[in-house]
């Protein structure tokens, strides 16, 4: 069955015409949480069960289908480098972080910053996340010009989340806003990666360590107990 088309102004050229139902995560974040289904359900450690989400995801009439074709580039970067785990490499250092190498700067960053303007953006509750309409703009112009701005640019910490010692991989889970441990934060959990990102172009409340650089990528390991906010959320949870 062909995909339903309706006229209107993209969200990203502002050109009017024919609109694709956008969604608003990847539709492979559907597919591989999917993957991962035993009995219906998600079984974390000992104590924590998530039912599985039964429908295709989040979309809305956002995108043009040229524009559909830009953010796809930048899906398909992420899906090859972070879930399929082509060309990564994962370090231990003495310090405890996990240093990251192999990524592609550009489309790792337009990425997750296409991630964050398509939430702001977005018409659906539960899905979406408020950015004021200067930082909307200037979030739109760069992934419409390809523009992946410095580390400090609308930045963001990574963790990587763990269950009982081993990376927990199944599931994301819609976005959730918090002051709390740096104001103006937005959380993007995404199969056992935790993004905390700065609602703000400009936040001095992000230090460079940690961040996402040219040269360097450095994750922290978190056991998912010690984030109380993540836990809270996750046994919420009610599909």
């Amino acid at each position: 069955m062909a995909k339903k088309m309706i006229k209107g102004e993209c969200r990203l050229c502002l050109k009017e015409t024919l609109l694709c139902e956008s969604h608003i995560y990847p539709k492979y974040f559907i597919k591989q949480t999917r993957d991962k289904i035993i009995d219906n359900k998600f079984q974390y450690g000992s104590n924590i069960k998530v039912k599985v989400p039964p429908q295709d995801g989040p979309k809305s009439h956002l995108l043009c289908k040229k524009c559909e074709h830009i953010i796809k580039i930048y899906e398909d970067y992420y899906k090859d480098f972070f879930i399929d785990k082509r060309n990564i490499t994962l370090t231990k250092l003495k310090s405890g972080s996990i240093q990251i190498r192999g990524y592609n700067y550009k489309k790792l960053r337009l990425f997750l910053l296409s991630l964050l303007w398509r939430l702001s953006i977005s018409p659906i509750n539960d899905w979406q996340i408020k950015l004021n309409k200067q930082d909307q703009t200037i979030l739109r112009n760069h992934i419409l010009n390809g523009v992946p701005g410095s580390f400090d640019f609308f930045p963001f910490y990574t963790f990587l989340i763990h269950i009982d010692g081993i990376n927990e991989s199944s599931f994301f889970m819609n976005p959730f806003e918090s002051d709390s441990p740096i104001k103006n934060c937005v959380f993007l959990y995404i199969f056992g990666v935790l993004y905390i990102f700065s609602k703000t172009s400009v936040n001095d409340k992000f230090t460079k360590y940690n961040m996402l650089t040219p040269e360097k990528w450095l994750c922290n390991i978190k056991n998912i107990n010690d984030v109380p906010i993540l836990m809270e959320k996750i046994k919420s949870i009610n599909f």
